[in-house]
């Protein structure tokens, strides 16, 4: 998953290849589609010392999470999972997250509010696109709710949400489900360590 959403450069290439091009969509069903609160490709373990602390740009952080709506309704959690483990200031989960994990020790916990700039991003209309129903292939029926990963010619995949249909049409939106939403997120730092030289950081 994206930690923020779909880039204009991605849905500028699916227009042109499933509508200007007229060529065939392929759709599959997404792996997974719970929003999440970042975009780790697959279990990160860190293996470097540990500090401790406060956490600093480039450290591996390792902590429990519950990711709620502003009305306190979780929509994910780590309690009672595996903990979330990644290197901050590497994009490998939202800014706001990061941001909210620096200077915390272990053992610390709180609960921040997140806007939605330093969360999925905001709302935007250029990720709404309506689709003839021809040029997607993949089989079932594309009722509303339904969501669906667009393959492109590279084979990069693209999560969308049907939002409308008619006979011949439908309507899709490639935002992310919490765009422009305001989250708040309860934090608990378990460990911190010192990232290693194969671990790749971005400060």
């Amino acid at each position: 998953m994206p930690s923020k959403g779909t880039s204009r450069s991605v849905i500028t290439g699916l227009v042109l290849a499933g509508i200007l091009l007229g060529s065939h969509l392929s759709c599959t069903r997404p792996e997974q589609e719970s929003p999440g609160p970042g975009a780790v490709p697959e279990k990160f373990t860190p293996t470097g010392p540990r500090k401790n602390g406060p956490v600093e740009i480039g450290d591996a952080a390792t902590i429990h999470f519950t990711a709620m709506h502003t009305d306190g309704t979780v929509f994910e959690t780590t309690e009672g999972r595996d903990p979330l483990s990644f290197i901050v200031g590497n994009g490998m989960v939202i800014r706001g997250l990061e941001e909210a994990v620096i200077g915390m020790t272990p053992g610390e916990e709180k609960t921040v509010a997140i806007p939605s700039e330093l969360a999925y991003g905001p709302r935007r209309r250029d990720l709404v696109m309506r689709v003839k129903k021809i040029l997607i292939t993949g089989g079932g029926k594309l009722r509303v709710g339904r969501k669906l990963n667009f393959r492109q010619p590279d084979g990069t995949e693209v999560p969308v949400t049907v939002i409308r249909a008619d006979e011949s049409t439908v309507t899709l939106d490639a935002n992310h489900p919490l765009a422009g939403k305001d989250i708040k997120m309860k934090i608990t730092v378990l460990e911190i360590r010192e990232a290693q030289e194969t671990e790749e950081v971005v400060k």
